[in-house]
């Protein structure tokens, strides 16, 4: 037994010899030599060394069984040095931890940073998720934040760790809220105005889900304007080059859906609304029923380059069904534009509007702002209508169908529409001067009455046939407040009368009311027969002037929109045309 166990340590101190052989010929790149055991009949074995450190003697079979394992050997052992120095240098380098993270932020922004969880991950791609993100107002955590983040997920790839690199791959948001101050507020900043944003950092792309983008007075004037951004993807995004966009968002007014594209950048660190940003856009669905004076469904399609402060915007708009609430008589609309929006302000400066609708064209220019920051926005333009017509006019603005006059049109005035709920002709401002041609009345009696004065006062008698005479050089101005329209100047002429009147139309009732004075060819007392003609003929003296062909006699229109009439404006109720 003693004999056994003393050759069985002696095979064991063999195998510890053999082992570190190996270990050495890995270690030195040489080959180790086999020392072969035979067993003799009772058991006991004795080695027999045929090859030690290169000797001869070994079998060409346990030759190679040799080789090879010492081969795969030497390749795990490698394997596994470098997985440790792989796992050592990531852990040196990793760029995903809570205080790497919040200082990439911090550097990016130039401000305080809070992150409330960190998740990290290593596969597919090594990164992060952190939860609760804040990025204060600069360095000061007492004011509202500039940004927060639900869920911010950043995504790296391994050889770029490797690499030293700050190239990451992703980086995507989850319900991002950001505030914007306007009012010339800046957030204040350690940088130089040369620093780029962010300029050692490149993403792959950035998409932001659930966006809510909101521009609020530093001085608290009025509530904030707000964009809904239910997606947005940027790439590639980095503080030095410009990025390419896309975005799906919400218009609050009018409310609607906008889709963009184009690119954006790069990032002005030392003036934010100086940024450059340029593309294509389409607006769907807009509502124009916010306004609640007006209604219909505006569609627009356009591009638009400049900073974000000064952003040129040429495009077109339909509405297939444009009313003016107080007449609701559909139209269809279409306009194209050349405007500058302040994408600080949300002003928008009116360079050119060129509308049609019916058979009618309007051209002007304008702007939609406030007059002080604490104001809702208002509406002032400067239109003019070279060639319209008055009944298409009278179609949109006033409840009579069909429109009671008719003819071609001329205007131009200066529009103001201040903001409110009241009723459009309430709140309607405007000034100007507008002239008719070929004007006629839609209503068969009230173009009777007229053709009947005119054939009186030509001398005519009223059984000479019916003809359709029409009212030329109809002009004059027009000063609209309050819902009422005041005019003033208004000359007409039709054949054997010439008129100039003055007076009011109160928009809202509807209601007439003007006084003047009618020229007429021939003298008073001819515009009719008997005892009435008498009864003229001593009053002529008062109404017509010496050596005056014809007679100047004071006239009035009243009544309610097409329901008119047109007589003698005496102290007494004297009898009409």
């Amino acid at each position: 037994m003693s004999r056994w166990r003393t050759r069985a340590a002696i095979d064991v101190l063999g195998y510890q010899i053999l082992a570190a052989f190996i270990l050495a010929g890995i270690v030195n790149g040489h080959d180790v030599g086999v020392i072969r055991y035979e067993s003799d009949r009772n058991g006991a074995g004795k080695p027999n060394a045929t090859r030690f450190m290169g000797g001869a003697g070994v079998q060409s079979d346990h030759k190679r069984w040799s080789i090879a394992r010492s081969k795969w050997f030497r390749i795990g052992v490698l394997f596994v040095a470098l997985l440790l120095a792989a796992c050592g240098l990531l852990a040196a380098r990793w760029p995903f931890t809570r205080s790497a993270v919040v200082k990439a932020l911090e550097d990016a922004a130039d401000a305080k940073v809070d992150i409330s969880s960190l998740q990290l991950t290593f596969l597919p791609f090594p990164g992060c998720i952190a939860k609760g993100v804040v990025i204060h107002r600069g360095n000061n955590p007492g004011t509202p934040p500039l940004i927060t983040i639900g869920t911010l997920t950043i995504e790296g790839e391994y050889y770029r760790i490797f690499s030293f690199s700050k190239h990451l791959r992703s980086i995507r948001t989850e319900g991002m809220r950001i505030r914007i101050l306007t009012d010339g507020a800046k957030m204040p900043s350690n940088r130089r105005d040369d620093d780029q944003l962010g300029a050692d950092v490149v993403m792959d792309e950035l998409i932001a889900n659930r966006t809510s983008l909101e521009f609020i007075s530093a001085k608290g004037h009025g509530p904030p304007f707000a964009l809904t951004i239910h997606r947005a993807k940027l790439a590639p995004v980095s503080g030095h080059q410009a990025l390419y966009f896309e975005t799906d968002l919400h218009v609050p007014e009018p409310p609607g859906e906008v889709h963009a594209n184009g690119h954006f950048g790069p990032w002005n660190k030392g003036d934010a609304f100086g940024t450059p940003v340029s593309g294509i856009y389409s607006f769907k669905g807009a509502d124009l029923g916010f306004a609640q004076s007006i209604g219909g469904i505006l569609d627009s399609q356009g591009h638009y380059a400049g900073t974000i402060r000064r952003i040129q915007v040429q495009g077109t708009t339909a509405v297939p069904e444009f009313v003016v609430r107080s007449a609701d008589h559909p139209a269809k609309l279409e306009t194209s534009f050349d405007a500058v929006v302040d994408g600080q302000t949300g002003d928008v400066s009116l360079r050119s509007i060129d509308a049609h609708f019916r058979r009618s064209a309007v051209m002007g220019n304008g702007a939609i702002r406030t007059q002080s920051p604490q104001d809702a926005k208002r509406v002032s333009l400067a239109l003019a209508v070279p060639k319209g017509r008055i009944e298409d006019f009278l179609y949109l603005f006033t409840e009579d169908s069909p429109p009671g006059l008719l003819g071609d049109m001329t205007l131009e005035c200066n529009v103001v529409l201040p903001p409110g709920s009241d009723a459009f002709w309430r709140k309607l401002q405007m000034d100007g001067r507008f002239g008719i041609a070929k004007a006629r009345f839609s209503q068969s009696t009230t173009q009777a009455g007229l053709n009947r004065i005119s054939r009186r006062a030509q001398g005519e008698k009223d059984d000479v046939a019916e003809e359709q005479n029409v009212l030329s050089n109809l002009q004059g101005r027009l000063s609209v407040s309050e819902g009422t329209a005041r005019l003033s100047n208004v000359t007409f002429d039709m054949p054997g009368v010439s008129a100039r009147l003055s007076g009011t139309y109160d928009l809202l009732k509807k209601v007439v009311n003007l006084h003047g004075t009618a020229h007429l060819d021939v003298s008073l007392s001819k515009t009719t027969k008997g005892i009435k003609s008498f009864l003229l003929k001593l009053i002529e003296p008062i109404v017509q002037k010496r050596r005056q062909k014809g007679a100047d006699v004071p006239i009035k229109i009243t009544g309610s929109w097409g329901h008119t009439s047109l007589g003698l404006d005496l102290k007494k109720d004297v009898s009409k045309f």
